[in-house]
């Protein structure tokens, strides 16, 4: 086999524990100038864990290292694949990270697929991809057969969960590859989830570390300084990219995705194609609620949204009709199935349901013209169901400032409809 030859950087002591750790997962908590890529690219080449491995035989790769390491590199044939965010960061860590470290005779670029392999056969690949949308992410699928190893970079930007659960996790099967997370954190984001379990011992097979550029031996004396003059300090900005702090609050767990830049936005303009609908939420002791939107071929807006407080179905339902005989034709209003129930508590109700009241103040307010009620049906698991699914509207990916037409969310709300916007960045919080 041919000797080749890469210069890589020693890790430096902040970056030791995390380098050395025998623990096949890894999640990196650190903040801006603490040297991630390039601790990563040196695990790419030579993996990574403790000189002594605490491991029983078949539970890491010793044995794919010649008892060098726990965890395998390029060098001993397996594939590592980097995960960015979108493709402009994806195209940034190639140009920037990538290349510059791979430009040696030992190396072979693939500038089309983003791949770089070592010359002279029995090493691997090293791949950049993006988690862009869910299909992008998805090309990591059928890698497992020479996987070692996986490394996603800004984890707390892209539909994490995602990647991991249904991509990442599945591919890193075959061989027992190991992961590394690493980013700095967001507010709400299942980066943040992944690094409190960890560091509160609720993940116990994966390793934390946290470092700001404060632990970067290697910064001059003036880091502090320089990094002012662009992130205003005590800001959450801050807090988040500088001193990697895993705020508390925001999003929560329902929408860790929540962001107003690209969740909310004013566009009145809505395709006379697109199909409307409305869903209602009843409120007995809460003010009754209804938001009505439009369907297009991959995009859902919440245009509108009404409160009710104190007042009977029958009232709401003409009041609402009014509104619906300005709007483009809904085609039905989704309900919850206690309003079509005729039982009240113990006692047979003989009288029309709280659904069929409605229906008939629509009516009245509409001069005959019908708009259903239909019942949503609950039944196991319906709730977590209906998360999944809004998570998976609420996606997106990219530079939120101005994200590119395939990372922007299926799902977004009219900045009108303030109450939703308010509830929307709050939940789970």
């Amino acid at each position: 086999m041919t000797t080749i030859r890469v210069q890589l950087t020693k890790p430096l002591p902040h970056q030791q524990p995390a380098f050395t750790d025998a623990r096949r997962y890894s999640v990196r908590n650190w903040g801006r100038r603490t040297g991630k890529d390039t601790l990563s690219f040196t695990e790419t080449i030579i993996g990574r864990g403790p000189k002594t491995c605490p491991h029983p035989p078949g539970f890491c790769q010793r044995s794919i290292t010649n008892d060098r390491t726990c965890w395998a590199g390029l060098q001993d044939g397996f594939d590592v694949v980097w995960v960015a965010p979108a493709h402009p960061q994806a195209e940034l860590l190639w140009m920037e990270q990538i290349i510059p470290r791979c430009s040696g005779p030992g190396f072979e670029i693939k500038t089309q697929d983003k791949r770089v392999e070592f010359k002279g056969g029995g090493r691997g690949s090293l791949w950049v991809k993006s988690a862009a949308d869910h299909d992008t992410v998805n090309s990591i699928r059928g890698m497992g057969k020479k996987l070692g190893g996986v490394i996603t970079n800004e984890a707390a930007h892209f539909d994490l969960q995602y990647a991991l659960e249904n991509v990442i996790g599945p591919a890193t099967v075959d061989n027992g590859a190991w992961v590394t997370i690493q980013s700095t954190p967001r507010r709400g984001s299942y980066f943040n989830t992944i690094c409190t379990e960890a560091k509160d011992g609720s993940r116990p097979l994966w390793f934390y570390s946290h470092a700001t550029f404060r632990d970067n031996s290697a910064l001059p004396p003036n880091a502090e300084q320089s990094l002012a003059e662009l992130v205003k300090p005590g800001t959450d900005a801050w807090r988040e990219e500088i001193e990697a702090e895993l705020l508390a609050g925001g999003a929560g767990f329902v929408c860790p995705m929540w962001d107003y830049r690209v969740h909310v936005h004013a566009r009145n303009g809505i395709p006379p194609t697109w199909r409307w609908a409305a869903g209602l939420d009843w409120g007995t002791r809460d003010p009754t609620v209804v938001i009505i939107g439009a369907q297009g071929p991959e995009d859902t807006i919440i245009r509108y949204e009404f409160r009710y407080e104190g007042e009977t179905a029958f009232k709401i339902g003409y009041k609402l009709g009014k509104v619906l005989m300005r709007l483009p034709a809904v085609e039905y209003i989704a309900a919850d199935s206690q309003m079509f129930n005729r039982t009240d508590g113990n006692r047979q109700d003989r009288g029309p349901t709280l659904a069929e009241r409605m229906q008939k103040g629509l009516q009245q307010a509409m001069q005959g013209q019908v708009v259903p009620l239909v019942s949503i049906v609950k039944g196991p698991g319906s709730v977590e169901s209906s998360v999944d699914l809004l998570q998976e509207l609420m996606a997106w990916s990219g530079n939120p400032e101005k994200p590119l037409p395939w990372q922007r969310p299926r799902l977004t709300i009219h900045d009108k409809c303030t109450n939703l916007i308010r509830l929307s960045s709050t939940l789970g919080s």
